[in-house]
């Protein structure tokens, strides 16, 4: 930037020393602005490197403009130097090159000012200027020289720098008033600043060529080196604006100035181009000449193109307004109302109800186990179940019935008018079937089922808040029982949900206070009646709420992000106890860990393990982690890569609840792990349907190389049949429930009697 500035002042200076005589005089002239223009056509590259998106190619074509100008002086000045340069010359083409390459430039930036208006806006915008500024041009400068006697093509290079400078000024002006943001606004007014001193160059320039007085490196170059300069100044910051906070916050004061100020020229740049069009045309009316009739098509013209852009601004606007109403009021990803517009809708109707002894039922309906599809298949996955399941409720009412997306996987339906709560129960009942149809995900077929809660107004809530509260409070019960069902409000309802507060409220302070404790079941292998590994199980035993099922606490856990450090504390408890049995004797005994999908995904999961293995002295054969399918399968590939990390350790890996899942079948080959452990339920169901199903099972995974466990084995039989079709261990409490610490030393001592039978 110094070395621009030195320059523009050498030339300045040495403009006003007498003009020589002679051909090296006046190539020396020529050959005065060329280190001001090649100097900012550097910045401007330098810009460019330093940029990106939009703005980083609007300085690479600046850059070429102003190479393109510093060629052209270079070739000026070898024709002067030859004697031989005439009027128009080479060296003209390549000036001319300068206005389509800045063109480009701009051009660039008027993608992001059409996000403000419609390319049909702003392409009227830039016609009605460069109208306006045509006609006026034509008015004060062009009439006046024409009658000099210059050849066609003299007369057009003359007229094309003004006019490619006018062009270029108009297309300037409207990315400034649309898009005072896509270029940092204090270099888009040193830029603007730039092209006008071109203009009045040009203009200066082309007068003198016509009365042949022209004379390179006098009075006139100073225009073109004031250009140069503002322009350079302008590349000059933007790439410094990282640096130096000052210009940051010079540019930020600018930017908001003349955002206020290209707010007003929206509005009005229009009408200020008519006025000046009605003013030429009026002198031209009262003192007729040759030009009356262009200016007055002109003025016309003008008058005509705005009148079409303010009908198309204001059709802009109507449309950008009920685009703001649907985004304020409908959700963007089911096309549903949202709370907000609910809020308005909901109250008119319990006042309507109130007063003319209507009935409105209000239903809160959250999808069942909507997190773990989440989790399993990905968010992308997640909203593709949301907007199937919007497009189902919605057809599953009558029409004028309110259909909302509270938010997540929460959605209200409000019956207008009813007759009973038994026909909002038929309602519900629809929903509940509708939504549940099976529904195509990654080539599978996948259940979504939801839960429901209806409250009935006004006769149960007056006002939104208590209906919304009264629904949610039956839509929690109708999960409690099972899920997939609808449930009506009962006050009662209000007292459990106060239990439901409270035990989130103890769950938060019981590990610091330490009211945890981990039980252990046995693994028992069927063949040797030997344990072979506990399955640690996490109790809690609140003092405010005594005894709590896990049942209870470990959905609240997972939903609050506890589970986490729930989930590494019952590790290190584990490990300390095993230590213990090795120490005492039982050398090949391991403990089985649960691990939920949350603490799973963590990204120092593996590393958390190995350091506890590390602190406890202990070996990897001493840990069984146990997930669940749906910890694996969202991301398979990371999921088996961090399991081979794992059993890298010694670790072995159990897949818990093995045939619950909604594709464990087709996943079960693809994962990284040693144990299948299979649900109860097959293990309850060889009671009615005998053995088969359980042997098939047992075989396919035994083809796989996988070893098996049992779980839920509570009779004799059962154990009986699980051992003739060749399953490896099992579980249950026919072997021993689950017992504290303590009291596992005592079942391990039982199990190490070679007599000992199922069951003793």
């Amino acid at each position: 930037m110094a070395a621009l500035l030195l320059f523009s002042i050498a030339q300045a200076f040495l403009i006003q020393l007498p003009y020589g005589s002679g051909t090296a005089h006046e190539t020396f002239r020529v050959l005065l602005i060329l280190p001001v223009y090649l100097t900012t056509a550097l910045l401007c590259l330098v810009a460019s490197r330093r940029s990106n998106g939009l703005r980083q190619r609007t300085w690479f074509f600046f850059a070429l403009a102003f190479f393109a100008w510093t060629t052209g002086q270079g070739i000026s000045a070898y024709l002067t130097a030859q004697g031989a340069l005439t009027y128009p010359s080479v060296a003209d083409i390549v000036y001319l090159l300068f206005v389509p390459l800045m063109l480009t430039g701009f051009l660039q930036l008027k993608g992001e000012a059409q996000r403000r208006a419609t390319p049909l806006i702003m392409t009227l915008d830039i016609a009605i200027v460069l109208i306006a500024s045509m006609a006026g041009y034509w008015h004060f400068f062009l009439s006046h020289n024409l009658h000099h006697p210059l050849s066609p093509l003299a007369s057009a290079v003359t007229m094309a720098y003004p006019l490619s400078d006018l062009i270029l000024f108009g297309l300037l002006v409207v990315v400034a008033v649309w898009s005072p943001g896509s270029f940092p606004t204090l270099r888009l007014l040193l830029v603007a600043f730039g092209n006008l001193s071109f203009l009045i160059g040009d203009t200066l320039y082309q007068m003198a060529n016509v009365h042949g007085t022209y004379r390179p490196g006098e009075f006139i170059d100073l225009f073109w080196t004031f250009a140069a300069l503002a322009i350079g100044l302008g590349a000059f910051l933007a790439s410094r604006t990282g640096q130096i906070e000052r210009i940051a916050q010079i540019e930020a004061t600018f930017g908001r100035a003349w955002g206020r100020v290209a707010a007003i020229l929206r509005e009005t740049m229009p009408y200020g181009a008519v006025i000046f069009a009605i003013y030429l045309a009026v002198m031209h009316f009262f003192r007729p000449d040759g030009n009356a009739v262009g200016i007055i098509a002109a003025m016309v013209a003008v008058a005509l193109l705005t009148l079409l852009r303010q009908g198309l601004m204001q059709l802009h606007s109507y449309r950008m307004q009920q685009q703001l109403d649907q985004q304020a009021k409908y959700d963007a990803l089911t096309g549903l109302m949202n709370r907000t517009h609910l809020s308005e809708r909901l109250s008119g109707l319990l006042e309507d109800a109130r007063r003319n002894s209507k009935t409105v039922a209000v239903m809160f309906m959250d999808l069942d186990r909507f997190k773990f599809i989440n989790d399993t298949y990905g968010h992308a996955a997640g909203d593709m179940v949301l907007r199937t399941v919007a497009d189902r409720i919605r057809a599953s009412v009558r029409q004028g019935d309110l259909v909302v997306r509270l938010g997540g996987d929460e959605f209200v339906i409000v019956l207008r008018t009813i007759k009973d709560a038994a026909e909002a129960g038929a309602a519900a009942q629809r929903i509940l079937q509708s939504v549940g149809r099976p529904l195509e995900l990654d080539d599978q077929d996948l259940s979504v089922t939801g839960s429901i809660g209806i409250t009935l107004c006004p006769a149960e809530a007056t006002d939104e808040a208590t209906a919304l509260r009264n629904a949610d409070l039956a839509m929690y019960h109708a999960k409690e029982r099972g899920r997939n069902a609808y449930c009506y409000y009962d006050p009662k309802l209000q007292v459990q949900n106060e239990g439901h507060r409270k035990l989130e409220t103890q769950l938060v302070m019981a590990l610091e206070r330490g009211e945890f404790e981990v039980y252990y079941q046995p693994v028992v292998e069927l063949s040797s009646r030997h344990i072979r590994s506990a399955e640690a199980l996490l109790r809690w035993n609140s003092p405010v709420l005594g005894a709590v099922s896990p049942a209870q606490f470990i959905p609240v856990a997972e939903e609050r992000g506890l589970i986490v450090e729930i989930g590494a504390w019952v590790l290190r408890q584990a490990l300390t106890q095993v230590r213990t049995w090795r120490s005492a004797g039982h050398a090949d005994i391991r403990v089985a860990v649960n691990v939920s999908p949350l603490q799973f995904q963590q990204d120092g999961f593996v590393e958390l393990v190995e350091r506890a293995l590390r602190q406890h002295g202990l070996g990897g054969d001493a840990l069984i982690l146990e997930l669940t399918e749906g910890s694996l399968i969202r991301d398979l590939e990371a999921a088996n890569a961090k399991l081979v990390r794992l059993r890298e350790l010694g670790v072995q890996i159990a897949l818990d609840d093995f045939g619950t899942g909604y594709s464990s079948l087709a996943y079960l080959q693809q994962l990284q792990v040693d144990v299948v452990k299979i649900d109860r339920s097959f293990v309850q169901a060889m009671g009615e349907t005998g053995p088969a199903v359980m042997e098939a099972i047992l075989h396919l995974v035994r083809q796989l190389g996988y070893r098996t466990v049992a779980e839920g084995i509570e009779t004799v039989a059962q154990y009986a049949d699980l051992e003739g079709v060749g399953c490896d261990s099992g579980q249950g409490y026919l072997f021993a429930r689950p017992v504290p610490a303590r009291e596992f030393e005592r079942v391990l001592a039982h199990y190490s009697r070679r007599e000992t039978a199922p069951g003793d």
